[in-house]
């Protein structure tokens, strides 16, 4: 179990145009929508891992909000629909605080 989690999951890369531009060029719906059960999966699992009382921070480096905020919201739902898992694991995923 972990204090701290950093899920700094696969990505569409499109949040690195500036470095990259030839993304665009690459980029479809499809790249980010496909990585979406993946990245969903990560997280799930790293929530798995985390303390009670411990902080999970999600990163991409994309716009697409289906790799983030859709991920976002997902997960809690998901980890606590389950009842084998503490409710108090992953709240502080929802914690906009920071």
């Amino acid at each position: 179990m972990f204090d701290r989690i950093l899920c700094d999951v696969p990505c569409s890369g499109d949040g690195t145009i500036r470095k990259a531009p030839d993304i665009w060029r690459r980029w479809t719906p499809g790249n980010g929508n496909g990585l979406h059960p993946l990245q969903l999966r990560i997280a799930l699992h790293a929530c798995q891992m985390l303390k009670v009382g411990g902080r999970l921070v999600y990163s991409t480096c994309t716009f697409n909000p289906v790799e983030d905020e859709a991920v976002v919201a997902e997960v809690p739902l998901l980890y606590h629909a389950s009842a084998m898992h503490s409710t108090q694991q992953c709240t502080a995923w929802l914690d906009s605080s920071f």
